[in-house]
């Protein structure tokens, strides 16, 4: 999946620099590193999984006015078991439907040229 939104963020957002990470741990320190305009979080990933990544930026208030959207496989059950996603992130089923990732995009200005992804599942 990594592989096909980086195709998308080149089409849409060339000015825009997109890092990737693989789990949630790898996820935070990227986010201390950058200031992203938008991330998008996988639920599914090895080690620390996207619901515990997105309570700790909640909880600290990471990221200032980034915007946030969960992208999964899971059913909204599945999300409640895991512990749901925090009050006020969208939720998208994967694949991330083009249209969803421009309306998404659009919220960025153009001085907020950093995208991190937090995607480490790859189906």
């Amino acid at each position: 999946m990594q592989s096909y939104y980086a195709a998308l963020f080149e089409i849409l957002r060339p000015d825009a620099d997109l890092t990737m990470a693989a789990d949630g741990v790898e996820g935070l320190v990227e986010l201390g590193k950058v200031a992203p305009g938008l991330m998008l979080v996988d639920v599914d990933m090895p080690g620390m999984d996207g619901i515990t990544m997105l309570d700790r930026i909640v909880r600290n208030e990471i990221g200032g006015d980034m915007t946030i959207a969960v992208v999964t496989g899971l059913s909204p059950g599945q999300l409640e078991e895991r512990g749901g996603v925090p009050a006020g992130i969208p939720v998208y089923s994967k694949p991330l439907s083009v249209d969803s990732l421009i309306e998404l995009l659009a919220d960025i200005t153009p001085a907020v040229g950093t995208v991190a992804s937090a995607a480490g599942s790859r189906r």
